[in-house]
């Protein structure tokens, strides 16, 4: 676990707060944060079976890809990683008052490389 001052400095970073890309990109559009929690992230990047997990809080599972005739590209800064539409069998939010649970949708895989100004 992260000491507090390292986790206040990394929520200042992705919630833009610290300016750079984050705030350019998508910061100024979040209108309020229900939490920062710390918590462990999985990712699986398997073909078929992409998925990521942070803590007991975020849950989404890719199943199959869906071909689709437009590129799909990422909220990265540059939009520089094209990914793969997916349908998922599971979209799950379960923190306090953001709770929900969808299957059945689609959702986006690709791979990342984070960075800021």
């Amino acid at each position: 676990r992260r000491p507090p001052s390292e986790q206040d400095a990394l929520a200042d970073i992705f919630l833009g707060r610290s300016g750079g890309a984050v705030l350019r990109n998508f910061a100024d559009a979040v209108g309020e944060v229900h939490a920062v929690r710390a918590a462990r992230i999985h990712l699986e990047h398997a073909r078929g079976r992409e998925s990521i997990k942070a803590g007991n809080w975020v849950e989404v599972r890719g199943v199959r890809e869906i071909a689709v005739a437009e590129p799909v590209t990422c909220g990265i800064p540059g939009h520089d990683h094209p990914g793969t539409e997916v349908l998922t069998d599971l979209q799950r939010v379960d923190d306090g008052p953001l709770r929900w649970e969808v299957s059945g949708r689609c959702g986006f895989a690709t791979d990342f490389s984070y960075s800021s100004d």
